[in-house]
């Protein structure tokens, strides 16, 4: 059996992107449209190394190699922010590639289009093999993310105020993902600005060597002694009643990629050493007050 390598990564790269598109749109995980594309590229270039390195792979082999090319799929397309979600988008993946499969197999089992998509595609030309397999390829996307669009918004209710935020402190930025907590009543008492809180594990890079020192032991339950003076104290309440204060930042930039991109100056940033999503889908909760 002959097999065109050219032909291998398109056909890999396409449905590659498919995929990840597919998951985007069904289960809401964000991963920008680039970001996808690097991971199809690159996905389907391991395919044709792994191809060429083990032709024709069967058994362990094989579900090694597509463990590896998933794994890097996912880590590209939509980064690491945690190990469960980590594995629950890999989740996803396989189980979308499983549906889009079985489809394929019962449209090609149950129905004649396979007849015909075969007399479309027969040609002695490779080159002409190119726009055709394109062709239906770009229009089964089109078709396959119209039908599961619809389906997509109800799936991903849960996720649809999750955004990619950037944080900037001095010279020192951090990536992550905030929650629009429309609950979020925090307020610095003195200016009445709206307060984010971040968790202090994924803050830690961008802050101050002291800060950083200060706020272990205030974690640690040695108190105030020693605050540095640009740290502020923000008072939070459970249940209408006075439940402490956390410790809170001045962020030079807060970048919250929402309908393009909202950035906001000076932005206060409270810090809790608790986790705020079980899950690790999230590690901000963003303010209400950020998108006015």
């Amino acid at each position: 059996m002959r097999v065109y390598l050219d032909v291998l990564f398109f056909i890999n790269g396409t449905m590659d992107f498919l995929i990840l598109t597919l998951l985007s749109v069904v289960f809401g995980f964000y991963g920008s449209p680039k970001r996808r594309v690097l991971a199809s590229l690159i996905g389907a270039l391991l395919a044709c190394l792994f191809f060429v390195i083990a032709p024709f792979s069967n058994g362990i082999q094989q579900i090694a190699s597509s463990l590896i090319i998933s794994g890097i799929l996912v880590g590209i397309a939509y980064g690491f922010t945690g190990i469960r979600g980590y594995v629950k988008r890999l989740f996803c993946l396989y189980f979308m590639t499983a549906t889009v499969g079985g489809m394929i197999v019962w449209i090609v089992e149950k129905t004649e289009i396979s007849y015909y998509i075969w007399l479309f595609l027969k040609t002695p030309s490779i080159r002409n093999l190119y726009w055709k397999s394109f062709l239906m390829i770009g229009g089964g996307t089109f078709l396959l993310l119209l039908v599961l669009g619809g389906t997509g918004k109800m799936v991903r209710e849960e996720q649809q105020f999750l955004y990619p935020v950037t944080i900037q402190l001095g010279e020192k930025v951090v990536h992550t993902v905030g929650l629009l907590d429309t609950g979020n009543r925090l307020k610095e008492p003195k200016s009445q600005k709206g307060v984010l809180v971040g968790e202090f594990l994924v803050l830690y890079g961008v802050l101050r060597e002291d800060i950083k020192d200060w706020m272990e032991g205030y974690f640690q339950g040695k108190g105030m002694e020693g605050k540095p003076e640009d740290v502020l104290m923000i008072p939070f309440s459970s249940v209408g009643k006075k439940a402490g204060e956390m410790p809170a930042v001045v962020c030079d930039s807060i970048l919250v990629a929402k309908d393009g991109n909202v950035e906001k100056k000076e932005v206060i940033v409270a810090i809790t050493n608790q986790q705020l999503s079980p899950s690790k889908e999230y590690f901000l909760l963003l303010h209400t007050e950020l998108f006015k």
